[in-house]
């Protein structure tokens, strides 16, 4: 047996022992797990009571506002800011006082003192003594059981039963609910639901309507499936098959850009149209508006003409004026025998007899300052006569030499 065989076998010898102590320590159990949500049952809270209520024979339907003037309806409220808007909470007050039948959950604890102020409806936290305390841990202790973290608590009916049926169980059981969190009225109360420290369920009658408020949030997602939370919902509606249910929430709500092109969807169209032509106009253009001309060689007189218009109109053609007496000048000394020497009124003479023009009037041309305008315009036309006649000039045969 050689070394490889050894370390072979110990390897396998861990593995056969760890195998065996996985198998010695685990088990395996089934194990039921609650599925999320889906569908209708995910956006709307009330989806399972609503279903309830339709095969009772009402008509239930979910609303974010006040649908209904009817005070034969019932309203069941749940997470709905009773102070937001003061028309809306005095519409739903109107209401109830003139007939309709109102259920709140413990949602509208948290919405403000209004709703408490209106109803008289007090909330109310009772404190265990050291006794009852004790008298529950020696109970789980009897029966080795954990006390629940949200447990059933039994509930008993008081007041008139709004489904006036004998057979009807006067118990209800009321689930995520804490049976010390009670309520109190300033008035009297015509049904409820009352535990070992006090009601957890209290109907008062507002005007002609009547006001129903619930501890705990018994009607909503799969809460409302435990304990006898559809019964509650038959007792605090005083539900009757002909009944119109509106289930009103706030918990599910548009974003505000949703709300935005709800209730504005003209107005940003319309801004957002002009926006995007006010980006169009301003902004960073990668060619020219109108497209390039090809480009010509110009011609010598089209650039001599260019360049004298461009004198004339810049320094009232006085320039132009200076240029063409200095070429009239130079070319005709170039071309008159003895020009240098002669004097400026020789000058002129000789220019004007070369040159087949009258003395006088090339005299005042020569002049730099010969008016302006059309004047001036004039005196250089006749300056450049002059030069071209000169240049055409020949002097005589005894000046050549």
């Amino acid at each position: 047996m050689n070394r490889g065989r050894i370390v072979t076998g110990f390897v396998l010898l861990l593995l056969a022992a760890g195998g065996w102590w996985i198998a010695s320590n685990t088990y395996w159990v089934t194990e039921t797990v609650s599925m999320p949500l889906q569908g209708e049952a995910a956006r709307n809270p009330f989806h399972a009571a609503q279903l309830f209520v339709r095969r009772l024979g009402a008509s239930p339907q979910t609303d974010t506002l006040l649908d209904t003037r009817d005070p034969r309806d019932v309203i069941v409220l749940n997470r709905w800011g009773w102070d937001l808007s003061a028309a809306r909470r005095q519409q739903i007050e109107r209401w109830v006082e003139a007939g309709g039948r109102l259920v709140v959950d413990e949602s509208l604890r948290l919405s403000g003192e209004e709703f408490q102020r209106w109803s008289a409806v007090q909330y109310e936290y009772i404190e265990t003594t050291a006794e009852e305390d004790k008298a529950l841990e020696e109970e789980a202790a009897r029966t080795g059981e954990t006390p629940e973290a949200d447990p059933c608590i039994e509930l008993r009916q008081v007041g008139e039963s709004p489904l006036r049926d004998e057979l009807v169980d006067s118990r209800y059981f009321m689930c995520n609910s804490d049976e010390r969190d009670v309520l109190t009225s300033q008035r009297q109360v015509s049904w409820g639901l009352r535990g070992r420290h006090g009601l957890n369920a209290a109907r008062m009658a507002v005007g002609k309507g009547s006001v129903t408020v619930i501890r705990g949030y018994p009607f909503t997602d799969e809460r409302f499936l435990k304990g006898d939370h559809p019964g509650i919902l038959v007792a605090a509606a005083q539900l009757r098959g002909a009944d119109r249910v509106h289930f009103l929430t706030e918990s599910e709500h548009p974003s505000l850009l949703a709300l935005i092109w709800m209730y504005g969807a003209p107005v940003v169209g319309l801004a957002a149209a002009w926006l995007l032509l006010a980006l169009w106009r301003n902004g960073v253009r990668f060619g020219s508006i109108v497209g390039t001309a090809t480009p010509a060689r110009r011609s010598l007189a089209e650039q001599i003409r260019g360049t004298g218009q461009f004198a004339l109109r810049f320094g009232g053609g006085t320039a132009l004026h200076r240029a063409t007496r200095r070429a009239l000048l130079e070319t005709a000394s170039a071309r008159i025998p003895g020009f240098h020497a002669m004097v400026e009124a020789d000058r002129v003479r000789a220019m004007a007899a070369a040159a087949r023009i009258g003395e006088a009037q090339l005299g005042a041309a020569l002049d730099p300052g010969s008016g302006a305008g059309r004047e001036l315009l004039s005196s250089i036309a006749l300056l450049e006569s002059a030069r071209r006649a000169i240049l055409s000039f020949k002097r005589s045969p005894s000046h050549a030499t």
